[in-house]
C-alpha cells in the first residue's frame, strides 16, 4: 500500500490481521471482559439485558464463549455498560501492528503525533474528512453534556 510520498508501508504478517490464531484468541476474550467489567460494575445480568435491550440469553452466551457476539450487541453492551467498545477488544496498535517498531513508536508519542503517524498514508481529502467526523463528533457530545445538566 503506498502513502502520499510513494512510500511502502510495511505489511507485518505476524500482526492479528494475518494470523487468525490470534485474532481468534482476541475474539475468545471479549465474552470475558464483558463479564469482568459487569462484575466490576455490579450490574446483574438481567439488569445489563434490560439496559441494552438484549436477551439474558445473549448475554450469558457471550460471556461464556458458547457464541461469538455481534458486532450490534457488544456495541449495545458496552454503551449500558458506558465504556469503550474497544475495552472488551483490548487490541492495541503494537497488536495489530505485530509488535513492529513502527508500534512502539506510536505508544511513545502524543496523540497528536499518533494522528500524525496513523494518517500519514491517508491523502488530504480522507484526513479532511475523518476530522470533520471528529468535529461533528465533539459538537454532539457537547451538546449531550448541556442537555444532562
Amino acid at each position: 500500500m503506498k502513502g502520499n510520498k510513494g512510500e511502502r508501508r510495511k505489511i507485518c504478517v505476524e500482526s492479528i490481521v494475518y494470523d487468525d490464531s490470534k485474532m481468534e484468541a482476541c475474539l475468545a476474550m471479549v465474552g470475558r471482559r464483558i463479564h469482568a467489567e459487569r462484575i466490576r460494575q455490579r450490574v446483574s445480568i438481567s439488569r445489563l439485558a434490560e439496559l441494552s435491550n438484549l436477551s439474558i440469553s445473549c448475554i450469558s452466551k457471550a460471556e461464556t464463549e458458547q457464541c461469538r457476539i455481534s458486532l450490534k450487541a457488544l456495541i449495545k453492551i458496552a454503551a449500558a455498560l458506558n465504556v469503550p467498545v474497544w475495552q472488551f477488544l483490548d487490541i492495541d496498535e503494537s497488536y495489530l501492528l505485530g509488535g513492529t517498531e513502527e508500534s512502539q513508536n506510536l505508544k511513545d508519542c502524543t496523540n497528536g503525533e499518533r494522528f500524525e503517524q496513523i494518517m500519514k498514508p491517508a491523502g488530504e481529502k480522507t484526513t479532511a474528512l475523518i476530522l470533520d467526523m471528529v468535529d461533528e463528533l465533539m459538537r454532539a457530545m457537547n451538546r449531550d453534556e448541556g442537555e444532562e445538566e
